[in-house]
């Protein structure tokens, strides 16, 4: 907000711009995966993550920074469509590498807000997203040598498909779950760092 004097609310809709398309990104995954084999997806997600990491702190105004983050939110969608599905192509035991998986992205997001805190508190922020780029490469690298997996082509996308999905009801519920879950993560992330700031200028 400081940084291009904008109001508070639209600063803090970058998280909600980028959240938005990784909202809908998942309901496309699927026939890209069905296009495309999840290891050449994998690598090609993480090479334009962090490219699009280095070019956020290089943004000249907020609009472009929102663009940049609605981006970024599809592409961390197809990213993690990628990565499930990869691992799921060749595991015997679903349910502990799942549980592996998802413990290492809570993992991540905690320990990453963590050290993006005191990097912002100690140096620039901008030397948050150069080493977050920096690691994307490296990843993206290690990608490169992942065993291939075997994948073939199927149908092509189709909204109709998407309906049928919506049709069962206990599917539009667990949406809404979903949906009312983040509803909720979202305004308390938006906003809380303001109203912390608010009770206490030193923070």
């Amino acid at each position: 907000a400081k940084l291009f004097s904008v109001p508070e609310t639209e600063s803090a809709s970058l998280v909600s711009w980028s959240l938005f398309s990784m909202s809908i990104g998942p309901l496309f995954m699927g026939f890209l995966l069905q296009r495309y084999a999840p290891k050449h997806m994998l690598s090609s997600c993480l090479l334009g993550l962090a490219v699009l990491t280095i070019a956020f702190p290089l943004a000249g105004s907020i609009d472009v920074m929102k663009m940049i983050r609605f981006v970024l939110g599809a592409v961390i969608a197809a990213q993690l469509a990628a990565t499930m599905t990869y691992i799921a192509s060749g595991s015997t035991n679903m349910r502990q590498v799942m549980a592996f998986y998802v413990g290492a992205a809570v993992l991540g997001g905690l320990s990453g807000r963590i050290i993006a805190g005191y990097v912002s508190e100690y140096f620039q922020w901008q030397y948050f997203f150069i080493g977050l780029a920096t690691a994307l490469v490296i990843c993206f690298v290690r990608s490169l040598q992942l065993t291939k997996t075997s994948h073939k082509k199927t149908s092509t996308f189709s909204f109709s498909a998407l309906l049928t999905v919506l049709e069962d009801r206990y599917i539009r519920q667990f949406y809404l779950t979903i949906l009312c879950a983040f509803f909720v993560m979202t305004g308390i992330l938006n906003f809380i760092p303001f109203r912390l700031e608010s009770l206490d200028p030193s923070l």
